[in-house]
């Protein structure tokens, strides 16, 4: 085995993401309480099985995850002694008053049944309520005990600032935790702002998404003459003529990919709620033309979009061993086992790492990047502000 590729201890704990995990209709993949647990189980063996790295600390969910089965299910899950993490997330304007956090606090409490909250994050901004009635009232829960760090997801860099001023001014409970999205190369944007932030301020930071909902464990490239255009041409007259295309590429037309996606059950399914949000976001020329350069790249060295990618994470990225960690999805103990098994490799070749900059540079200046956060889908900066 190549040294590059030699086992050596990670840099960062890996979390696993309960997103896919709730009740029969609502969304989720796993809502069988046996293939739960499997996965589960095979999570705490492989994580337990490796060399310098601590047990698996905490299970990351959502009070919105499953529509709010979620931590129901985990709570009937054997957990091996890990903690929750887990959010609350502003579906309305006002969802983080004083009120209605209190109310969302004694819902987690009863939904997750005596189990220890490590974190407990704020998942969003709610730009409808003053920040000094949001943090007063997070500080007013978290002294009755029932968590023991409060976090930020989906806040920008100045918000975090403002926050933390604000915490430290009253003398309440400040955040210590914020979850990031998006942490590999191929797509950070505006975080190399909020990480100095992050820093100066002592808080753990969590990377969520490391692999795009799953864009980059590989398999969603297409060809790039079968984007279809918008000229007014005849939908099947223009499939065939995209097909005969495709048929001198490696890769299959945008439109096949779009029509396996249909009713798979992932992220990227348009018959899920964020379906069509995940291709928008990612399924677009300038990202795959990016991608497929980078791809080329990496198949001199013989490895996968998915290893790399992970491989950047834990050792090319801003995330130190004493962050809170990768939160890593997967709905299949297989899938489990590969990718905890990248994050067991050490750092990329140095061409590899130059491979993905030029990559992040060429989607950036192309205007593909997301940003690290995901505001409301009620937020509306003219009427609530910035």
């Amino acid at each position: 085995m190549p040294s590059s590729t030699r086992p050596q201890p990670i840099f960062a704990p890996r979390i696993p993401g309960a997103a896919s995990i709730g009740a029969p209709g609502t969304f989720c993949t796993l809502t069988n309480p046996t293939k739960v647990q499997r996965l589960i189980d095979t999570w705490c063996e492989v994580v337990g099985q490796t060399p310098g790295q601590r047990p698996v600390r905490a299970i990351d969910t959502s009070n919105v995850y499953g529509f709010g089965t979620s931590e129901k299910l985990l709570a009937q899950t054997n957990l091996h002694g890990s903690a929750i993490d887990t959010k609350f997330y502003p579906l309305l304007p006002g969802d983080h008053s004083r009120t209605k956090l209190r109310q969302a606090y004694e819902r987690m409490v009863a939904a997750l049944g005596g189990r220890r909250v490590r974190v407990l994050y704020l998942n969003a901004p709610d730009r409808a309520t003053p920040f000094s009635e949001t943090f007063a009232a997070m500080d007013e829960l978290y002294r009755e005990g029932g968590f023991e760090m409060l976090g930020l997801s989906n806040y920008r860099s100045y918000e975090v600032a403002e926050i933390m001023t604000l915490c430290q001014a009253n003398r309440w409970n400040a955040p210590r935790s914020n979850l990031v999205s998006k942490q590999t190369r191929l797509l950070m944007q505006e975080s190399n702002r909020l990480i100095p932030c992050l820093r100066h301020f002592n808080i753990k930071f969590a990377a969520y998404s490391p692999l795009a909902g799953g864009y980059l464990v590989g398999g969603m490239l297409f060809d790039p003459e079968s984007v279809p255009s918008d000229d007014g041409i005849d939908v099947k007259l223009e499939e065939l003529n995209l097909q005969e295309r495709s048929t001198h590429s490696p890769h299959p037309p945008l439109r096949a990919i779009q029509r396996r996606l249909k009713g798979s059950g992932s992220n990227f399914d348009p018959q899920n709620p964020f379906g069509m949000w995940y291709q928008n976001r990612y399924l677009h020329p300038s990202m795959n033309d990016a991608v497929m350069v980078l791809t080329a790249v990496l198949q001199r060295y013989n490895l996968s979009l998915h290893e790399a990618s992970v491989r950047w994470l834990q050792h090319h990225s801003a995330m130190l061993p004493t962050d809170i960690g990768i939160v890593f999805g997967g709905t299949r103990p297989d899938h489990v086992r590969e990718t905890l098994g990248y994050c067991m490799y050490g750092p990329l070749p140095d061409a590899v790492v130059d491979a993905f900059d030029e990559c992040y540079a060429s989607v950036k200046l192309d205007g593909g990047l997301p940003g690290y956060w995901c505001d409301p889908a009620w937020y509306n900066p003219g009427v609530h502000g910035y």
